[in-house]
């Protein structure tokens, strides 16, 4: 998949690829990403553009979480087909996008563990469904530990680090246009 280069987060532009949607549509589903975030995104693109493409404007009147989902695959899997976007790459982008989550402190590392474990179950992905339900298993053995679960993050950064970063990116560069709402209707 390609890689969003960090300027173009920092210039708040992203390129408005079937990428981006693919990776935004993981981001919704882990629920990283809710409506106040991505909302104001899609309404600066539309003032931006003449012709901003139809997912965009979806995403701009779209509240419902699913519906959301539905707009940023249906684009990701039109034709013509890019071989890189996978059900498999799906459920990647979904445990990276579930860490940033939990980095926020929106989930626990027990819940993290359990939806990667079964969106890798249905799906596929780098790590077996298996991989998480272990570790959810010895966490839950361990009685939560802190210890563990630091141990376990470190072997989650060590496998999806590279992706991670590269959610986190896109993350920054579309919940700033949620503080500019805020900072507008203050005013």
């Amino acid at each position: 998949m390609e890689q969003l280069e960090p300027v173009i987060a920092r210039k708040n532009t992203l390129p408005l690829t079937k990428s981006l949607a693919f990776r935004l549509s993981a981001m919704l589903d882990a629920e990283l990403l809710s409506y106040r975030d991505y909302m104001p995104w899609a309404d600066a693109i539309i003032d931006r553009l003449d012709h901003p493409p139809a997912w965009i404007l979806d995403l701009a009147v779209t509240k419902l979480r699913s519906e959301a989902v539905r707009h940023t695959r249906h684009f990701a899997f039109c034709e013509p087909c890019d071989a890189r976007l996978s059900a498999m790459n799906c459920v990647d982008e979904f445990v990276a996008s579930l860490y940033l989550h939990y980095e926020r402190r929106g989930i626990s590392w027990a819940t993290l563990l359990a939806r990667a474990g079964r969106d890798a179950e249905a799906r596929g992905g780098r790590r077996d469904c298996e991989y998480f339900y272990a570790r959810l298993n010895e966490l839950e053995e361990n009685d939560y530990s802190e210890e563990v679960e630091r141990k376990q993050r470190e072997g989650v950064i060590a496998d999806y680090g590279e992706l991670i970063a590269a959610v986190r990116e896109v993350y920054q560069a579309i919940t700033i246009f949620r503080a500019r709402a805020s900072e507008s209707a203050s005013d």
